[in-house]
């Protein structure tokens, strides 16, 4: 005979396995927010069209669709001439990586249904890094740097609309335009005009300028001889960031792709009329995607940042357009004051922390 206690806990295991058995016949069955498309790897389900039991755990977890789910999707779409062998190499690895992480979702359905007591490690396992990073994705961006490096001059324009969170967690949109004027190695034309701001930043060589034109300011000082290293002094010395400033460090030392921690090819997709590769990228605190220009020239064509170390989530999104063959002459880099503007002098950040902590 069982005692009280033991009859509780077997009829709690077998509602869990009831929970694990509708779990996998849903994924199976397909009951999905949207009809999923090649290269997704996860689908959020809707509420309505989910088991009541479903609901509290469904609020802790996207549901991610298993493998034969994939597969049986993937026969379907086999008459689909537009994929190629590495679309399918693609799906294949994204079919490994979900397997992995449903075991750590069905052992979490079942801690939740029997109330048992399950060691983290049982509850949720975590993957190899080197399993959740598509070589393939860390290929192109690399590809993509270092194209951009090959590049002599460039011109992009970058229509950008970010997200600001307020103190009662209300999220804004606001909408700028940059403009980008380069040549290798020492000219650069910043040139910002936007819902809060209007700014223009001019380095020659030798001089760096930063003018906020609704506030009638400049400020001027003597800049080392290259963009890069100018990213750097502008970044350190004076807290100041240079919009877009990663087309310049990708495919170059300071990458920070040793950050990476997932990496994943979503396809392909369509930026203004451009067919590019989807890929996503996350790393501590931040989630990025970038939309690569198939073809001979592996240009960024858009760009979305999530920052995740706040729990609103703001994004940051970019649309770049492109000019390989920019006209320009070497007065574009040079800053003639207004007759109206005042000069002021550049704060340095070491000279305001030190402000600060007095």
């Amino acid at each position: 005979m069982l005692s009280a206690k033991q009859e509780r806990l077997s009829h709690g295991v077998r509602a869990a396995w009831s929970v694990l058995e509708a779990y996998f016949s849903i994924t199976r069955c397909g009951i999905r927010k949207t009809t999923p498309q090649p290269h997704r790897s996860s689908s959020v389900f809707e509420a309505s069209s989910f088991p009541n039991i479903f609901v509290e755990a469904r609020q802790l977890w996207s549901f991610e669709m298993d493998a034969n789910c994939i597969a049986d999707f993937n026969q379907l779409t086999t008459q689909d001439t537009s994929r190629d062998r590495s679309a399918a190499r693609n799906e294949s690895e994204m079919e490994n990586k979900l397997m992995k992480r449903n075991v750590g979702y069905a052992i979490a359905l079942l801690t939740l249904a029997t109330g048992l007591s399950v060691p983290l490690s049982a509850q949720q396992p975590t993957p190899e890094k080197s399993d959740l990073i598509d070589s393939s994705a860390m290929d192109a961006l690399n590809q993509m740097g270092t194209y951009l490096r090959s590049l002599k001059d460039f011109q992009v324009r970058a229509a950008v609309t970010s997200e600001d969170v307020l103190a009662d967690g209300e999220k804004l949109t606001f909408a700028h335009t940059t403009e980008i004027l380069a040549v290798s190695p020492n000219k650069l034309r910043v040139d910002i005009q936007g819902d809060q701001k209007s700014r223009l930043f001019l380095y020659d060589g030798k001089t760096f300028t930063l003018f906020a034109r609704r506030a009638g300011y400049y400020a001027s000082t003597d800049a080392p001889p290259t963009i890069g290293q100018l990213i750097d002094v502008a970044s350190d010395k004076y807290g100041i960031e240079l919009p877009l400033l990663d087309l310049f460090l990708w495919g170059g030392p300071r990458a920070s792709t040793n950050e990476i921690t997932e990496a994943t090819d979503f396809g392909p997709g369509d930026v203004g009329g451009v067919t590019c590769e989807h890929y996503a990228f996350r790393q501590p605190g931040l989630d990025w995607q970038v939309w690569i220009q198939l073809g001979d020239h592996p240009l960024p064509k858009k760009l979305v940042l999530t920052t995740l170390t706040d729990d609103a989530r703001p994004q940051h999104v970019s649309v770049l357009t492109w000019n390989l063959a920019p006209s320009y002459n070497d007065a574009a880099f040079v800053f003639v004051p207004p007759t109206d503007a005042h000069k002021i002098v550049f704060a340095e950040e070491k000279a305001t922390a030190a402000a600060g902590s007095n």
